[in-house]
């Protein structure tokens, strides 16, 4: 609270926004300082973790293109589905609990897709993955963890193609357990069966590529990782503000604490 002669000014509750917790990779496309175009396609997206993790495409077919003002008046990335991919680094990679999250725009039906896929860079079988699979009829959201062994998988219904979801896969090294929240609600709890604990180093945006090519067809406007585990406020507070940021307030639950209001420091 501010006094002056006359007047008495109340200070503005200042919002949320991950600059408040430790995040290993954040890529925001409402920012235009972060964006590098070239020929029309994007050809870098920086890093506000301030890590310098960002993430770079060199092969000017495989850039995907921005999208201004498509998502709450924001702009956006949009990647091709047929060869579009944005690659960072992650250096000391996510090797324990971790979690993604993402704000996306489904536009197509029927293909398996990859939005945050992180991977271990000497070899192929190693991979978290955010995504779509692809089912008889449809597609279904998921978030799968996979070292040649195991592939627990969560999922849940079809989402609406050209509809923005607010998504976050949480791996959970404590509890033994891998989790995926459709915009702020949790779908699917399934058991970490993976045998080992690889050092995942490769983070890719916008599609896979090894051991199979996974790209996707959608509109993606903000990643967030975070290299440990998010207590359930920090997880709820990330949400609180994708949601209110993009305009999908509407799609939380009910009983979600930032439903109506943007989650404060």
């Amino acid at each position: 609270m501010t006094l002056t002669p006359g007047k008495l000014i109340l200070a503005a509750t200042p919002t949320w926004n991950p600059t408040f917790i430790e995040t290993s990779l954040w890529l925001d496309a409402a920012d235009a300082s972060t964006i590098t175009e070239s020929g029309g396609s994007v050809s870098q997206w920086d890093d506000k973790s301030g890590n310098g993790r960002n993430a770079t495409q060199s092969t000017p077919a495989s850039r995907p293109t921005l999208t201004t003002s498509n998502l709450n008046n924001l702009d956006v990335i949009t990647f091709d589905g047929s060869d579009d991919v944005l690659i960072a680094t992650l250096n000391t990679g996510l090797s324990s609990s971790f979690a993604f999250f993402t704000v996306v725009v489904p536009l197509r039906t029927n293909a398996i897709e990859a939005y945050v896929t992180s991977q271990v860079s000497s070899y192929n079988n190693y991979w978290a993955n955010l995504g779509l699979g692809g089912v008889a009829g449809g597609q279904k959201e998921t978030f799968s963890l996979y070292d040649g062994t195991n592939n627990p998988i969560s999922e849940n219904i079809s989402p609406s193609i050209g509809s923005p979801y607010l998504y976050a896969g949480v791996r959970d090294t404590t509890s033994g357990n891998i989790q995926l929240f459709s915009n702020g609600t949790q779908v699917v709890i399934a058991s970490d069966t993976t045998t080992s604990v690889p050092v995942y180093s490769d983070l890719q945006i916008g599609g896979q590529t090894v051991p199979a090519n996974r790209y996707a067809n959608a509109r993606i406007a903000e990643v967030i990782v975070v290299s440990s585990l998010p207590t359930t406020i920090v997880r709820q507070k990330i949400e609180g503000y994708l949601a209110h940021k993009w305009g999908l307030t509407t799609n939380l639950p009910a009983n979600h604490p930032y439903k109506t209001v943007e989650p404060t420091p």
